[in-house]
């Protein structure tokens, strides 16, 4: 009996990996058929899987994510193409006030014709019929021209501007001079497009680019004021930017339809400088302003030092008429950001020589804005002679 029962513990016994006797009837055994039925357990029961069972799970939830980007990039793409609807229904018409148009207004009407996002109608409201061309106006801007004729005694920067508006029934619309010609045919798109870029824009402005005509001071007025980069303002940024808070020039504006009759349109009749005085009344009415550099248009003037001085004498009394918006902002300190800049760019270039004539119209530009700004205190007569805008003082009597 001992020798049958050693032998049989010497079949049970077996030398495992790592040279220590195991028994293979004894408590390891036991303990390897726990952990074999408790493998069979989990895989009955799904807690537990093997690495197929998982790379099948892993593989659902990839399809699963893919399925769930695929119906986010397709919303995505509707609301993309909504966007667009939104932005192709806002209907434009473009309106230019003109005076003794020249051959950059025929220009500005065709690249008008040719712009990617059509114009409505093209309005026109010309003052005096006699120095106006009627006919190559129609072949430059075709079928949407529509052309209205007033007198010179009835022009008002402000009022003919709403005038103008009045003949329009677009959502929006982009006010242009006569001499702003538009250097591609993205410009109405480009502006359009501004309006989505964020909530409560009530303005859209683009950017002035100087031409070969342009003088030295000019061309660095254009970079000073209109930069490369685009941006939105709101009243928030009054402590910031002072008196450019208010900057929107409507040689190349913009403007939302339903704000403009809340607020009463341009302010009339007025001198010079509509344009701020509407910007502060959008901005402090809780919207904002945008500044789209990429809407571009060729903008030229080459003023001597006595039209800089009778332009700014103009600039002076718009703010003088207007203390409810200017009294306590300091114009000054952007006159003299420009100059400054201006005068080190001469002398970065080699170009001191210039240096005078920049001192003679900086200092004509600031004569005749202090003579605005103190208007009341001058002689009817001398107003009238300080103005660029004549008419107005006549209308007034003088006054």
């Amino acid at each position: 009996m001992t020798g049958k029962t050693e032998r049989g513990k010497g079949r049970r016994n077996k030398r495992g990996r790592n040279g220590r006797m195991t028994v293979r009837g004894g408590e390891d055994g036991k303990r390897r058929r726990k952990r074999r039925e408790h493998r069979w357990e989990r895989g009955r029961t799904g807690r537990g899987k093997g690495k197929a069972d998982r790379r099948t799970e892993s593989e659902e939830e990839r399809g699963r994510a893919g399925h769930g980007r695929e119906r986010c990039s397709k919303a995505e793409r509707e609301g993309r193409k909504e966007e667009g609807k939104r932005e192709m229904n806002q209907t434009m018409d473009a309106i230019i006030p003109s005076y003794r148009p020249g051959e950059k207004f025929y220009r500005l009407l065709a690249m008008l014709k040719k712009q990617r996002l059509p114009l409505g109608k093209i309005i026109v409201v010309n003052t005096e019929r006699r120095f106006f061309d009627e006919e190559r106006a129609r072949e430059a801007a075709g079928e949407r021209l529509e052309l209205h004729h007033i007198e010179k005694r009835d022009f008002d920067h402000g009022g003919s501007r709403n005038l103008g508006v009045s003949f329009s029934d677009s959502e929006l619309f982009l006010m242009l001079t006569d001499d702003a010609v538009p250097r591609s045919t993205e410009l109405t798109e480009r502006l359009s497009s501004a309006f989505l870029r964020g909530e409560r824009i009530g303005a859209v402005y683009g950017r002035q680019l100087a031409t070969k005509e342009s003088s030295f001071d000019e061309r660095y007025a254009r970079r000073f004021n209109y930069p490369e980069q685009s941006f939105v303002k709101s009243i928030e940024d009054l402590p910031r930017l002072s008196i450019k808070t208010y900057f929107m020039s409507n040689v190349c504006c913009a403007y939302r339809r339903d704000l403009f009759d809340r607020l009463g349109g341009f302010p009339s009749p007025m001198i010079f400088n509509e344009d701020m005085v509407y910007a502060a009344r959008l901005l402090r009415l809780g919207y904002r302003i945008a500044y789209e550099a990429e809407a571009e248009v060729y903008h030229a003037h080459c003023y001597s030092g006595l039209q800089q001085l009778r332009r700014n004498f103009d600039l002076g009394v718009s703010q003088a008429e207007h203390p409810e918006i200017f009294s306590d902002l300091r114009p000054e300190g952007e006159g003299k950001r420009l100059i400054k800049g201006n005068l080190r760019e001469l002398l970065r270039e080699g170009r001191a020589w210039k240096i005078p004539a920049l001192i003679w119209k900086s200092g004509c530009k600031y004569l005749g804005y202090l003579l605005g700004k103190n208007y009341r205190r001058l002689p009817g007569r001398l107003r009238s002679a300080l103005s660029m805008n004549k008419g107005y003082w006549r209308r007034r009597g003088g006054k």
